[in-house]
């Protein structure tokens, strides 16, 4: 079963299809506070995308479907406790993914 954005993207653009793809699941309200963190509490340096709440939603919603579905591969970027992975932890997992792959 093809859809038409793969029709349209792989056959008819000829645009290449991937191997793989891989998500990084960041919720959120931690991607939001991270990005707090980096800009010093300084809301305005956040870009369109990054200030609209409603945009992210929606854009979670859609990735955590695409993975749900088999679009995607999921790397979740919390441990157990809720605290962010360090960039290694992820770094290891996205390794070990493509190992098996290829």
């Amino acid at each position: 079963f093809i859809t038409w954005a793969e029709d349209f993207e792989y056959n008819k653009l000829g645009i290449p299809k991937p191997d793989l793809v891989i998500y990084l699941d960041m919720p959120i309200d931690i991607s939001q506070k991270l990005m707090t963190s980096r800009y010093a509490g300084d809301e305005t340096k956040k870009d369109i995308h990054e200030k609209d709440l409603s945009y992210l939603e929606k854009c979670y919603k859609t990735a955590t479907f695409a993975c749900d579905h088999g679009y995607m591969r999921r790397i979740e970027c919390l441990d157990s406790d809720g605290n962010v992975k360090s960039v290694d932890e992820i770094a290891d997992t996205i390794y070990e993914i493509v190992k098996k792959e290829f």
